[in-house]
């Protein structure tokens, strides 16, 4: 499921910034 897995990491790298931004 490597769709899955990057679709994972994106979410993990977007909330992140969301987060630095906030």
């Amino acid at each position: 499921n490597f769709h899955g897995i990057l679709s994972y990491l994106l979410r993990l790298s977007s909330h992140e910034t969301k987060d630095d931004l906030e």
